[in-house]
């Protein structure tokens, strides 16, 4: 990509997001870079949403594009959407009730430029909208040098020792092009997870800054805060990121450049998709489905193969041990979760 001044696609997916919505664009219009394309797609929302980013979008002074779907079809969908009309060298995913630090854009262009790598990042501040708690930081703990092999990158986030947030990254839109990523449609839960996860394993080389830039808001109307009571919403959201697990499992095992990498995906992150499945069966209290599963040809090695990355998750292992060796107990404790 050997552009002086990339633009930069920012895709906002939105869902009833009305009471944080001029937050997160004006922190967006704001952006100290210049080449800037906002891409604002409203999900079907019920509220002011979309008429709000609509009069904040006209005054800006920024170029924009906004879809409006005529029916409700999920932050997959609408990301995806908001793909295909983006016409950037370099992607950035914002989600609608979050905000930025005004720098974050062109940090992470400076480092995209700087090592001519795939994927740049940064660390993330959790703020809570009615001010309950102080801002909490999350750096990226990692020395110089600021830009590494992905696999190693990848390697540090399957095993828990690194975990960016998703909307703290710059990808190129033509390695994403290329690579085909896309988010799992229909996928109310971890599909951007997922695409990072696949994004990682496909890259060469990854940098990253130790700034915190991404704010994540938590706030009364999110998506996790207002599904939190409702039991149904919970369990499809988890059954959503289990399914994420096994579809991240089976691409990185498939594409992995690194053994190391590979041998990370069927031997950990496939055992605790297998766990989160018995989860699900508990807590719907399907006791056959969970015995089949059990018996089925397969699993009890896969849950043991976890025993090859002990020293890095070992509570993996041990459920794994205790569903083998206990089932009964595990079905029951689970149900409550």
């Amino acid at each position: 990509m050997e552009v002086s001044e990339p633009l930069v696609s920012v895709i906002i997916p939105a869902y009833n997001t009305a009471s944080r919505i001029k937050f997160t664009l004006n922190s967006v219009i704001n952006q100290d870079y210049e080449n800037l394309e906002i891409i604002f797609v409203d999900d079907f929302s019920s509220d002011e949403t979309l008429s709000i980013a609509e009069n904040i979008l006209e005054q800006s002074g920024r170029r924009f594009k906004i879809i409006a779907h005529a029916k409700n079809l999920g932050v997959a969908a609408a990301r995806n959407n908001g793909l295909d009309a983006a016409s950037g060298n370099l992607i950035w995913f914002c989600d609608g009730d979050d905000e930025a630090e005004l720098n974050l854009v062109s940090s992470l262009v400076n480092l995209i430029l700087k090592y001519k790598c795939d994927i740049a990042f940064g660390g993330m501040i959790k703020r809570y909208d009615d001010k309950s708690k102080p801002d909490e930081f999350y750096k990226i703990n990692l020395p110089e040098p600021y830009v590494r092999d992905a696999s190693e990158i990848l390697y540090l986030r399957l095993a828990s020792r690194l975990s960016p947030h998703f909307c703290s990254m710059i990808y190129d839109a033509e390695f994403l092009k290329n690579c085909n990523l896309r988010f799992i449609d229909g996928c109310t839960a971890g599909q951007d997870v997922i695409f990072e996860l696949e994004a990682m394993c496909r890259a060469d080389r990854i940098a990253f800054t130790l700034e915190c830039l991404y704010i994540y808001v938590q706030s009364a109307s999110s998506g996790q805060v207002r599904d939190r009571n409702n039991f149904e919403k919970r369990l499809r959201r988890y059954k959503d990121f289990t399914a994420g697990h096994f579809h991240a499992a089976e691409y990185i095992s498939k594409h992995a450049k690194d053994l190391k990498i590979k041998s990370l995906a069927e031997n950990l992150l496939l055992p605790e998709a297998l766990l989160r499945q018995f989860n699900i069966y508990s807590r719907e209290k399907n006791y056959i489905g969970f015995k089949n599963l059990l018996s089925s040809e397969g699993t009890k090695k896969i849950l043991l193969s976890s025993i090859k990355f002990l020293f890095n998750k070992p509570e993996i292992f041990l459920k794994a041990l205790c569903v083998i060796l206990f089932p009964g107990l595990y079905y029951k404790l689970r149900q409550g979760y």
